[in-house]
């Protein structure tokens, strides 16, 4: 896993524990064991890093839609799409 996925992977689940209030770049580079000039290498502030979050969560629930296309069983993806989105709900808290 390269620094920017591991920075936000550590800080999504820093982020749901204690929520988006509570949460600073320094608390996530403490937990990484990272200086904190490494975390702002790669995001230059929180809103930056929640930005890249909210990307990734985008990207996800694109891919979930991308499979509700005619030709696939598109019933049975109907019915999975909730328990997907759920999960995706879950992750990004």
């Amino acid at each position: 896993m390269d620094t920017k996925q591991l920075i936000k992977s550590k800080a999504l689940e820093l982020l749901n524990k204690e929520g988006v209030r509570n949460i600073t770049l320094r608390d996530v580079a403490a937990a990484l064991g990272k200086s904190y000039g490494n975390i702002t290498y790669h995001y230059a502030n929180k809103e930056n890093l929640l930005e890249a979050l909210y990307f990734d969560m985008l990207l996800e629930l694109n891919l979930i839609s991308a499979g509700l296309k005619p030709g696939n069983n598109l019933l049975e993806l109907i019915l999975k799409a909730p328990e997907h989105t759920f999960d995706l709900s879950i992750k990004y808290q």
